[in-house]
């Protein structure tokens, strides 16, 4: 069958007696109108602003980015290794095409919806949904020095360099039949990618995994182009393990210049780097003459050019933008991406350009350990929902511009929007109320007195975790946050001892540490689709040694659906915590569903389950002078490069 998801009617169980499923209706009609993978029109979108020109971008220095960070790192720019943040709008923009992808705007403007890229149409997929057949739109081709087709086979080499080269996101391919089995070095192949002929790339997955076209819109799959030598296992990136984004070969719009003299004859060790991109100094994209824009009907790429200086510090870089040095200061970090003080003067005289603001897909919450008293109880955790002043929380991030209240999980734009206006936990203007959180307590076997206060002697002292850092000028101070939390608790007699540990993701994800709280964790998606929030967050480890295999570090604080083997192991008291494993499998199986399926999974985990609190979603704050045509890429919560145009003067 023909993988093309549409949406079916389908009921909510395990919540019908909550007076928030008259939501219900709205939800799924929001969610009935939205078409999965949107199929690719072929044709050119209505035409744009005219072509041409340069664009001039400043990065300053963030450590957490590779390509940004103070001191330069070999492995920016990377597709198996440094796969996201500003490395992702780079590949998806400008040097990588995928099987599938996305046409470089905000979710409003469709930019969540999926769209065949490499791949000629959505893919065929068995009636036990394991085997996917993709057809290769033939007659792509890669950028100089390479002259050669793109084909299937080119897919399979960089899913085993993707399994053998050390980074965070091999996760996302586990479910390849034989994926694992290489990764370890067991295997010569990997059993689950078959190529029939030049043009079909076959996959058999070893688990249903119905978001499968949504993985292969990261750079980890980009094709990788053979090299002269036959012998060299993952081609042209053979023997560049680290420092490949030197020897990047393009296939997008744009390539990095000096690609031409790349030279793969020579060993990997007497091959000369692109002169373009100095890491942590500057990379230079230019067209690459091999693209054609009749076969990509998703990238426009008005530019000619692009030029970007990296490493400067945030206030350099705003009175370099203020200046009119540079085009856009460019920062994938939490808000504020620019110096508060730039955004309150281009806000106050207009002729300056315009303060544009987009949702990050990042969100902050308080995790609860399940299985630590007092949050062993829903009703506790319940009253943490109800209590915190979300609206105090979100005025940290420098105002409130830097971000909007959080009600749910996962971010509206891999939703549809469907729980745009649903909250389970709503209060008057996001401030908490103590009365229903003390109705809450008052359920609960912590509450002694049945006075809606937490008096037992598990409420006393909490270990709370919180990053001790301020992101950014005029942005959100993690400690601060920390504390309003504190107060919050008070409130309900859950007095917190607040630390900031320099390792709070690593203490966090340590089940044997028994962490109770994390007040300022933060998450988000791998790839637009709510699968790779809620499945990687909220699914069992495999093992009582598995801690964080499958995602980031705030993933398994809750420890939601361990064993009562594992509890042993991890010398809790508790023998049992909810579980919502059968539900994802659910949502992995069936491809008709699956956005309904994620929503609906969001809506009893806030309800039924309540394993985090959480309170905002973080923005991008960008500041766009008058000459450029600005977008906003959702995938990559990025500026949108190949959509972006500058006018003269």
């Amino acid at each position: 069958m023909r993988y093309q998801p549409t949406i079916s009617r389908y009921g909510l169980p395990s919540m019908a007696a909550s007076p928030r499923v008259a939501l219900l209706a709205g939800v799924l009609a929001v969610v009935a109108s939205a078409c999965d993978p949107a199929p690719a029109t072929g044709s050119r979108p209505t035409p744009g602003p005219a072509r041409g020109g340069v664009l001039t971008v400043v990065m300053p220095s963030w450590n957490g980015s590779e390509l940004t960070f103070p001191t330069p790192k070999a492995d920016g720019l990377d597709p198996q290794v440094n796969t996201w943040l500003d490395s992702a709008e780079l590949f998806r923009c400008c040097l990588l095409r995928t099987l599938f992808s996305y046409p470089g705007r905000p979710a409003q403007d469709g930019g969540a919806e999926l769209h065949p890229d490499l791949a000629l149409a959505m893919p065929d997929v068995s009636a036990d949904s394991l085997t996917w057949t993709f057809r290769i739109r033939p007659g792509i081709k890669y950028a100089p020095p390479i002259d050669r087709e793109i084909l299937a086979a080119d897919f399979v080499r960089a899913m085993q360099r993707e399994a053998r080269v050390p980074n965070g996101q091999a996760w996302v391919y586990s479910v390849i039949d034989g994926f694992d089995q290489y990764r370890e070095g067991k295997t010569t192949t990997i059993s689950g990618l078959e190529t029939p002929n030049p043009y079909t790339l076959r996959v058999r997955l070893n688990q249903p995994a119905s978001d499968l076209p949504y993985r292969f819109t990261l750079s980890n799959s980009a094709p990788i182009p053979p090299s002269p030598d036959a012998a060299a296992a993952y081609g042209v990136a053979t023997g560049h393990d680290s420092g490949f984004g030197r020897f990047l070969v393009a296939s997008g719009p744009y390539m990095i210049k000096g690609s031409p003299q790349l030279d793969f004859k020579l060993a990997p060790d007497k091959q000369r780097p692109v002169s373009g991109f100095v890491p942590g100094s500057s990379l230079t994209l230019v067209r690459n003459p091999s693209w054609k824009p009749a076969t990509d009907p998703l990238r426009p790429a008005y530019l000619d050019e692009m030029r970007i200086t990296i490493g400067m510090s945030r206030d350099e870089a705003a009175h370099l933008w203020e200046s009119r040095q540079a085009d856009l200061v460019w920062l994938p970090s939490p808000p504020f991406q620019v110096q508060s003080w730039l955004v309150d003067k281009v806000r106050a005289n207009r002729a300056l350009g315009e303060v544009k603001v987009s949702s990050r897909d990042s969100f902050r919450y308080i995790s609860m350990n399940l299985a630590v008293p007092p949050f062993d109880d829903i009703h506790v955790r319940k009253a943490v929902n109800y209590v915190i002043n979300k609206r105090a929380l979100v005025d940290s991030y420098g105002g409130g511009l830097g971000a909007t209240i959080a009600t749910h999980i996962a971010p509206d734009s891999l939703e549809n929007n469907a729980l745009a206006s649903y909250d389970p936990y709503r209060t008057a203007d996001y401030r908490g109320n103590l009365d229903l959180a003390m109705q809450e307590i008052r359920q609960s076997r912590y509450d002694r007195d049945h006075n809606g206060m937490c008096d037992a002697p598990e409420c006393k002292h909490v270990l709370a975790l919180a990053i001790n850092s301020v992101a950014a000028q005029g942005g959100p101070v993690f400690l601060q946050m920390g504390s309003i939390i504190a107060d919050d608790l008070n409130q309900i007699g859950i007095v917190l001892d607040v630390q900031t540990p320099k390792d709070v993701q690593g203490l966090a994800s340590d089940p044997t540490r028994k962490v109770p709280l994390v007040l300022t964790m933060g998450g988000g998606k791998s790839y637009l689709s709510a699968s790779s929030v809620l499945s990687p967050a909220f699914t069992a480890p495999a093992t009582a040694e598995t801690r964080v295999t499958a995602c980031n570090p705030w993933c398994r604080h809750t420890l939601i659906g361990a064993t009562p083997a594992q509890l042993r192991q991890w010398g809790y008291g508790v023998s049992s915590v909810p579980g919502v494993d059968s539900r994802i499998h659910e949502c992995l199986l069936s491809s008709d569903r699956q956005r309904q399926c994620w929503t609906e999974l969001d809506m009893y985990l806030m309800e039924n389950v309540v394993p985090i609190a959480p309170y905002a979603v973080e923005n991008v704050v960008q500041v766009v002078p008058p000459r450029i045509s600005y977008s906003f890429d959702q995938f990559a919560n990025s500026p949108a490069f190949d959509q972006i145009a500058v006018s003269a003067g």
